[in-house]
């Protein structure tokens, strides 16, 4: 899902390559544009179970009758 978001090529199924890639492209501009760089595997990976854990087990926790 993430490599979809960061506009990858259909064969390509590396997170960190492609980030690997963006940064090369970026780097060789004067002005380097760090937000157009995709998360690593291992980021895009917490960020996924910490969205998960909050849609799912947060509200379980609060709903809870005492």
């Amino acid at each position: 899902m993430f490599l979809a978001i960061c506009k990858a090529i259909a064969d390509e199924h590396n997170l960190n390559n492609r980030r690997y890639a963006a940064f090369l492209k970026s780097s060789t501009k004067i002005r380097a544009d760090l937000s157009s760089i995709s998360p690593t595997k291992g980021a895009a990976e917490q960020h996924t179970f910490s969205n998960v854990f909050m849609f799912w087990c947060v509200p379980l926790m609060v709903s809870v009758p005492k």
